[in-house]
């Protein structure tokens, strides 16, 4: 943002070598923490879970029950986030939510399994 684009300006212009070292260090830092606090983020977001359970039930279904699949999505998002994997726990946050003349129970279960184990992967440390 900002005060990196500041910090940068003045580790290369400022006179003082004294200060230009440190405005270059303190840049510096505020990059690491700026690639440390994009790498916490959550991966497993509300919509990116929608599209999974999107995927999972085909979209004509999921545009029918949107706010039932919001619903899921942001039950999940918070299972997730929370590194919560039970899987009772992903079924009673889908299933009530898209069982529906449009998604037998079965499906919807099957759904749940889906997400978990999708989401169980994004959050796999990969070396």
């Amino acid at each position: 943002g900002g005060l990196a684009r500041h910090l940068e300006k003045a580790s290369n212009e400022i006179a003082d070598p004294e200060a230009r070292a440190t405005c270059g260090k303190a840049h510096e830092q505020l990059k690491r923490i700026e690639a440390a606090a994009a790498a916490a983020r959550p991966k497993d977001t509300p919509e990116s879970i929608a599209a999974m359970i999107a995927e999972e039930i085909g979209a004509d279904n999921a545009a029918k029950l949107a706010l039932p699949v919001q619903w899921a999505s942001v039950l999940c998002s918070s299972l997730a986030n929370t590194n919560n994997m039970e899987a009772a726990d992903w079924t009673a946050a889908v299933v009530p939510y898209l069982t529906s003349k449009y998604v037998a129970a079965d499906k919807a279960t099957a759904t749940a399994a889906a997400v978990l184990a999708q989401v169980a992967k994004n959050q796999t440390p990969v070396d």
